[in-house]
């Protein structure tokens, strides 16, 4: 009897352990846990073909914005088609919209509207800006696809504000009016194999590229600016509207890789490349042509300027480059028809290199190198006073004379005439200049290891060449001339307009 109810026992036990495991499958294989075929999807990829027009929608415009709405950070797929926009699309979390190339997929402005807005900070926000304001995060931006409008238009297709470590990959913009690409406040981005074909407008004068700092919800120039910028193999060409401008104040390392850029402009036309208040911006290895009518690049106001490349043109080009008030620029260009460098305002430290392959002209500031027997340029010349600028003035060297202000015992001028001991012959040094009161004046000689006057020269009021002679013993290794005020010179200005230097024994300027 007691072996029956064991068994019986037994029977019960497996017959409730099979129901469990039952349930359990049950719940593991149909229950409400099952995920389905849209959640199984990856939560950081969206494809605007899952998300169809709806009833009234005849463009793609807030089909586009439920898809990126759909996923808090990640991938926004479009197939290959052309999608239809019609008003902004202002993006404010971490994501990538991703094409399937610049062929095949292409997003069409159909208004004259702003397009695509990447913005880190949300207009009207309230409280104080917090570091990640701008969106830190390197999958951002665009890739593999192509944006147009209209020639007409004057918005912007694609901004980035308040943006950082963002990038535009294989992006063709194509006839838009407006600023094809738009930056404010962005700093480490790179723009890489994208090409600006018929982009800006020449009537509105817009740019194709475009760097600013003006903020229009605060309705003022904001302190935000732009800087560590690449463009990587891009092609900026045709002549709707300058190819690429930066205003805004103290924009910074802003470079230029293996870039091309044509301008088949007019007289009359903007300039193609503007720089404004730029610092340290570099065109490395990139090609110029066809700015015949226009000249390729107008500078002002910016300092650490390098260009470095070729050109090709057809005609003799007006200029190659405008400098207004800029200094510290390297220009090394070889090619056809290179155009020349025209030189203005408070501009210094300029080092050219323009080796045209039809004319092998070439044309190389001298700065801190003993080459007699030539006038200084100026403009070359290292002046420590801050209170001296670069003046333009046919009587000076290149149309240039430096005038020091405010010199109470100050060094005026200061600038390397040898780096290696000068043997045999003395050096006899005329510098032409005038003084806004007759005063006194040292030249200096200054070695690694001493210092001494040279002369004292009275320096009056009108242009008069003075003469001072410097034996071969002095010319050591890594010598300067200085040119020194006394004390007792407040308010006084002294105009040097040219420098002369001949390693041979001389009674009379040439």
């Amino acid at each position: 009897m007691i072996k029956l109810k064991s068994k019986f026992l037994i029977i019960i036990l497996v017959f409730l352990l099979l129901m469990t495991t039952g349930a359990l499958l049950y719940v593991t294989t149909i229950g409400p846990e099952v995920l389905t075929a849209e959640e199984i999807k990856d939560q950081s990829i969206a494809y605007v073909e899952d998300f169809p027009r709806l009833q009234g929608e005849t463009d793609d415009t807030e089909r586009i914005k439920r898809a990126i709405n759909s996923i808090d950070k990640g991938k926004v797929i479009f197939s290959s088609k052309d999608y239809k926009v019609s008003s902004e699309i202002r993006i404010r979390k971490y994501v990538r919209l991703v094409g399937a190339g610049n062929q095949a997929t292409f997003i069409t402005l159909i208004k004259d509207t702003d397009g695509i807005i990447f913005e880190g900070k949300p207009k009207g926000s309230d409280g104080p800006r917090s570091a990640d304001n701008y969106l830190k995060n390197s999958s951002l931006g665009v890739e593999g696809i192509t944006i147009r409008g209209k020639d007409s238009f004057t918005k912007k297709a694609l901004s980035f504000i308040y943006v950082g470590r963002a990038s535009v990959k294989d992006v063709i913009f194509s006839h838009y009016g407006g600023n094809a690409l738009y930056f404010r406040s962005a700093q480490d981005m790179v723009v890489e194999d994208c090409y600006f074909r018929y982009t800006g407008n020449q009537e509105n004068k817009i740019s194709g590229v475009f760097m600013d700092d003006y903020n229009e919800s605060e309705g003022a120039i904001s302190s935000q600016n732009v800087n560590d910028i690449k463009f990587i193999g891009c092609t900026f060409e045709h002549d709707t509207g300058p190819l690429f401008s930066s205003i805004g104040r103290h924009n910074n390392s802003i470079n230029f890789t293996a870039c091309k850029f044509e301008y088949v402009g007019k007289i009359g036309d903007m300039i193609p490349i503007n720089i404004k208040n730029g610092i340290r911006f570099q065109f490395y290895g990139c090609r110029f042509t066809h700015y015949n009518a226009t000249g390729m690049f107008y500078i002002e106001n910016s300092s650490n300027i390098e260009i470095r490349g070729a050109t090709y043109n057809n005609q003799e080009p007006s200029f190659f480059v405008n400098l207004q008030d800029t200094y510290g620029v390297i220009i090394d260009i070889v090619g056809r028809k290179t155009g020349k460098v025209n030189i203005k305002g408070n501009s210094y430290n300029i080092d050219q290199r323009l080796l045209d392959s039809e004319h092998t002209g070439l044309e190389r500031a001298v700065m801190e190198e003993f080459n007699p027997g030539q006038m200084l340029n100026l403009r070359n010349v290292y002046y420590p006073n801050t209170g001296t600028k670069i003046v333009d003035n046919e009587e000076g060297t290149n149309g240039a004379v430096i005038q020091l202000k405010d010199l109470d015992y100050k060094r005026a001028i200061n600038f390397r005439i040898n780096n290696n001991p000068i043997v045999g012959n003395d050096v006899t040094f005329w510098v032409k200049a005038k003084s806004s009161s007759s005063k006194d004046y040292e030249v200096r000689i200054k070695g690694e290891s001493f210092e001494r006057i040279l002369k004292v020269v009275k320096i009056g009021e009108e242009y008069n060449w003075y003469e001072v002679k410097i034996p071969s013993s002095e010319l050591k290794e890594k010598t300067n001339l200085i040119i020194n005020s006394t004390t007792k010179q407040d308010g006084i200005t002294l105009t040097i307009s040219q420098i002369y230097y001949k390693n041979t024994k001389k009674n009379s300027i040439e």
